[in-house]
C-alpha cells in the first residue's frame, strides 16, 4: 500500500510528457526494512528510470545474531539489489566522500566505519549521513547514524554546523550525543517517528545544548522542509492524506 503511495506521488510530481521519471539517483541509508523495504516496487516500475543507487553491502557477520535471525535484513537488501540489477542500475557501496551537484544542490555522503573490533553491532551502525547544501544553508540528514562505535565523534567536525538537522534513528539510544549536537548545533530538528515513541532525554539534549526547534513528523501529520531561493528554510505540515 505505501508502495503505491510513493509510485503515485513521483508519477504525479516528477513525470515528463511521456509520463516517465528520471531519477538521477536512490540511496538506501542501510539495510533495514523501514529505510528500504519497498525499494525494489519503485525500482521494477517501467515507468521509473534511475541513473546510479547508492547501498552499501549488507554483512551480517558484523551484525548482532538476534537481528540477523530476526529481521529482515537480508532480503529487503537482496530485494533492492536484484532490481537494481534487472535494470542494470550502476550500485554504488562505497562512495568517495566527494561532493556532487544536483540541480542547484550540493550534496555530500558521508559514510559510517566498520567496527575495528570483532564486536557485533546493529545495521544502524552502518548508515550513510547525508549533507545536502543550498544558497548557504546547510541539511543534514542522519539516516539512523549512531555512536555506537565512534561514527557521530568522528563524522560531527566534518559535517560542521548546520541550519537543519533530520535527527538520527527517530531519536532512540546511542544516536544524536552531546557532542554531535553541539558540534552541528542546528537551528532546527526533525524527528522521524510517533510523538509517542519519541525519546524525551534526547529531545531535552537537543533542546539544552543548541535550543533548536524540534518538529515531530507523527505529531505534525508529516514535514516538508523547503530551502527557498534565499536560503530561508520554510515548513510544511499536515501533507498526509487522511484516504
Amino acid at each position: 500500500m505505501f508502495n503505491s503511495h510513493i509510485l503515485k506521488y513521483l508519477k504525479e510530481n516528477a513525470a515528463d510528457e511521456n509520463g516517465k521519471v528520471h531519477l538521477d539517483f536512490v540511496l538506501g541509508t542501510h539495510s533495514h526494512s523501514d529505510h528500504i523495504g519497498g525499494f525494489d516496487t519503485v525500482i521494477n516500475d517501467d515507468d521509473i528510470e534511475i541513473g546510479r543507487a547508492y547501498l552499501k553491502e549488507y554483512d551480517s557477520s558484523k551484525i548482532r545474531d538476534y537481528e540477523v535471525k530476526k529481521w529482515d535484513n537480508q532480503e529487503v537488501y537482496d530485494q533492492m539489489v536484484q532490481a537494481l540489477n534487472a535494470k542494470n542500475v550502476p550500485i554504488i557501496s562505497n562512495p568517495d566522500g566527494e561532493p556532487f551537484s544536483l540541480g542547484n544542490f550540493t550534496i555530500t555522503l558521508f559514510n559510517t566505519d566498520d567496527p575495528e573490533t570483532d564486536k557485533k553491532v546493529g545495521e544502524n551502525d552502518q548508515s550513510f549521513g547525508i549533507l545536502i547544501e543550498k544558497d548557504g544553508t546547510r541539511v543534514f540528514l542522519s539516516g539512523d547514524m549512531d555512536n555506537l562505535t565512534g561514527d557521530e565523534e568522528r563524522l560531527a567536525p566534518e559535517i560542521g554546523k548546520v541550519d537543519l538537522l533530520k535527527v538520527g534513528h527517530h531519536s532512540y539510544h546511542y544516536s544524536s550525543t552531546a557532542g554531535f549536537i553541539r558540534t552541528l548545533s542546528p537551528e532546527y530538528c526533525v524527528v522521524t517517528n510517533k510523538e509517542s515513541s519519541v525519546q524525551k532525554t534526547t529531545l531535552f539534549r537537543i533542546e539544552r545544548i543548541a535550543n533548536s526547534t524540534i518538529l515531530i513528523t507523527g505529531k505534525e501529520n508529516g514535514v516538508i522542509a523547503e530551502i527557498g531561493s534565499s536560503g530561508d528554510i520554510n515548513f510544511y505540515n499536515s501533507i498526509h492524506s487522511e484516504a
